[in-house]
């Protein structure tokens, strides 16, 4: 029999607009056994917390650094990186004194360092893994599309050719499922268009729909502009309506945003709780 999970070990986090669960497995190590498929799946539902979250995040213990960040999409597959996790893993590590607003944290892409200002103002630096980045152009509907792909732990599809926002979606999953594409495993898929700020809509793989920001979407797309038009940093308007800013740096990227811990009325622990002892037997 596996003893029940502290309902004070999860929290609903959010970065500009992106819900997760986080698990802190750092106060409270029993919440490991989380971290399994069918019960990620639970965490993000309606049926545990009330609505349908973008993912999971897993607080660890970490013998180098402040603490170990690993997340899994709502599907219950691992990324490698996700940029406002980061943001919101951060806040919660200072907000419950397990950092100091300056610290740094290990992640599967490397060392992420964060400088948590306030809630509306927190910074983290995300290592740049790759300069490579691809160019290319493509037809779809009848329209022609010109897209850059950059990974830096999350394969992205970014295009500024202007569509109308009605068509993005239908636009964005037949990206996503391109075979040629498949290597990949499919692409995250984003359409900018620039006016004085930066509109972005990202259609999240794995995920299967639209989110409300992406960060990884936001940094491949100044990395974009960086290397396409020497823009050295960029301002981006996700469809939740929060600023995120990225600067690219000669080794990272600094990326600025909010992110806040909501409150978590709705949690069926009793559901999770007969999971987890399934899961135990």
């Amino acid at each position: 029999m596996v003893s029940k999970i502290d309902k004070n070990s999860i929290v609903i986090v959010s970065g500009a607009g992106n819900k997760f669960i986080l698990v802190d497995c750092l106060t409270f190590p029993s919440s490991l056994v989380l971290e399994k498929d069918n019960i990620i799946i639970m965490l993000c539902s309606k049926d545990f917390s009330g609505e349908i979250l973008d993912g999971v995040i897993f607080l660890k213990s970490s013998q180098k650094y402040d603490y170990r960040m690993t997340f899994y999409n709502n599907d219950s597959t691992k990324a490698n990186m996700c940029g406002n996790a980061s943001r919101a893993i951060s806040l919660y590590a200072v907000k419950r004194q397990l950092a100091n607003k300056l610290h740094s944290f290990e992640s599967d892409i490397g060392v992420i360092f964060c400088n948590v200002f306030n809630s509306e103002n927190i910074s983290v630096k995300i290592p740049r893994i790759t300069n490579e980045i691809l160019d290319g152009e493509m037809e779809l509907f009848g329209t022609k599309v010109n897209y850059y792909l950059y990974n830096n732990g999350l394969p992205h599809f970014i295009s500024f050719s202007d569509i109308k926002w009605e068509k993005f979606y239908n636009f964005a999953k037949n990206i996503r499922f391109d075979k040629k594409f498949n290597k990949l495993n499919g692409v995250n898929v984003s359409f900018c268009k620039k006016d004085k700020n930066i509109e972005i809509r990202t259609y999240e793989r794995f995920v299967e729909r639209e989110t409300a920001a992406c960060g990884t979407a936001c940094i491949a797309a100044a990395y974009s502009r960086y290397i396409y038009f020497s823009e050295n940093s960029s301002s981006f308007y996700p469809i939740s309506g929060h600023l995120i800013i990225v600067n690219v740096n000669n080794h990272d990227f600094e990326m600025i945003g909010q992110a806040e811990i909501l409150p978590n009325n709705y949690f069926n622990m009793k559901n999770l709780n007969e999971l987890i002892n399934l899961n135990g037997k």
